[in-house]
C-alpha cells in the first residue's frame, strides 16, 4: 500500500524512536512490544530495566541501560519471533496498555506462513499500531519492500540506508490516520545546517584549482 504520510530523519536510531512516539501519541498508550534490533534509544533499552537479559536475543548480550530513566521500566517488552500464541498472551496480559508492536518482518529467516498476517490480526483486534522496522530488509525484496514480499501491510514502516544507497538517511512512513498526530508534536525537523554546508562545498568545488 502507498504510504500517506512520512517523516525524514538522518540518525539511524532516531527513526524508530520517531515511529514509537507517533504510535504512542496515536493510541494514548505507553507500552511497546518489540521483536528485533531497533537502535539504542531510551524507549528500547528500557527493556533491560526489568530484566537485564531482555535484549540478549535482540541486541548484544550485556548491554546495560545506563542513564535510562527507571520510570520507563515495563514500557518496552520483547516477544519471540514466530510465536503467535506468545504474542497473543502478552497482549491479553497487558490489555488496553499496548500502543505499538514494532518488529523486523524479515532478517535472517523467512517467517512461517501466516505468522505476520496473524500479527496484523492481533493488532487490529487490540487496537495496536503495527510498525515494520525495515532498516535491514528495506527494498531487497523489491520496491514494495519486505511488506510487499510477505503481503502484510503495517500501519507504519521505518526505512534507512537502503533508500539512499548507503548514505545516512531514513524515513518513517505510514497511514495518515496514525501519523497525523505528529503535526502537533513535530518530533523531527530539518534544519538549515546540512543544506548550507552542501552549498558551501559546492561553491568551493566550483573555484579554479580545486582538486
Amino acid at each position: 500500500a502507498t504510504p500517506q504520510r512520512g517523516r525524514i530523519a538522518v540518525e539511524v536510531w532516531r527513526r524508530t524512536a520517531i515511529a514509537v512516539r507517533i504510535a504512542r501519541g496515536a493510541t494514548g498508550r505507553d507500552k511497546v512490544l518489540f521483536c528485533g534490533y531497533h537502535g539504542c534509544h531510551d524507549w528500547y533499552l528500557a527493556a533491560n530495566l526489568v530484566a537485564e537479559e531482555s535484549l540478549n536475543s535482540h541486541l548484544f548480550p550485556g548491554i546495560e541501560p545506563i542513564g535510562v530513566p527507571k520510570a520507563l521500566a515495563g514500557t518496552a517488552l520483547p516477544f519471540p519471533f514466530g510465536d503467535l500464541a506468545a504474542l497473543g498472551q502478552m497482549l491479553d496480559d497487558h490489555k488496553g496498555q499496548v500502543g505499538a508492536i514494532i518488529m523486523e518482518p524479515l532478517r535472517s529467516e523467512r517467517p512461517c506462513d501466516g505468522y505476520l498476517a496473524g500479527v496484523r490480526k492481533l493488532c487490529d483486534e487490540h487496537g495496536v499500531v503495527l510498525i515494520f522496522d525495515e532498516v535491514s530488509s528495506g527494498f531487497r525484496f523489491g520496491m514494495q519492500a519486505a511488506q510487499g514480499f510477505v503481503g502484510v501491510t503495517p500501519d507504519m514502516a521505518v526505512f534507512a540506508k537502503s533508500m539512499s544507497n548507503g548514505y545516512p538517511m531514513g524515513a518513517v512512513v505510514g497511514r495518515r490516520a496514525v501519523m497525523e498526530c505528529d503535526a502537533a508534536t513535530w518530533p523531527n525537523r530539518c534544519g538549515s545546517l546540512a543544506k548550507n554546508c552542501d552549498r558551501g562545498s559546492t561553491a568551493s568545488r566550483a573555484k579554479p584549482g580545486w582538486t
